[in-house]
């Protein structure tokens, strides 16, 4: 095992993290969510990129006109790695390895 997938996991995380963020403050599915990226390392100085996201294929700030969410909830949701989904607990989801085994096929 390459010591460089680990990493690639865990920044995958943060990717699905965004991306579930985005696809719940516009009210649409996960899937309509892309061009997601993370920049920097798997640590508390990474950065989600919302400025490129799209959702249903209009720029992510064009759905959520609220620029205030992007800078003091979604940005803060996303970064600090350990980030908990506490919106599945409510739906009735485990949320241990829930993104794991969503893309165990896809990506890394």
């Amino acid at each position: 095992m390459s010591r460089a997938l680990p990493h690639a996991q865990l920044t995958r995380l943060d990717e699905n993290r965004a991306k579930c963020q985005l696809a719940m403050k516009s009210g649409k599915f996960y899937t309509s969510v892309s061009r997601v990226a993370i920049w920097g390392n798997h640590s508390t100085t990474q950065v989600p990129d919302f400025l490129n996201s799209k959702i249903g294929g209009l720029p992510a700030m064009n759905q959520i006109k609220e620029i205030d969410w992007f800078k003091n909830e979604f940005t803060p949701t996303v970064s600090p790695p350990g980030a908990e989904y506490p919106y599945l607990d409510c739906l009735g989801f485990s949320t241990a390895g829930f993104p794991q085994s969503v893309d165990s096929g896809y990506g890394v």
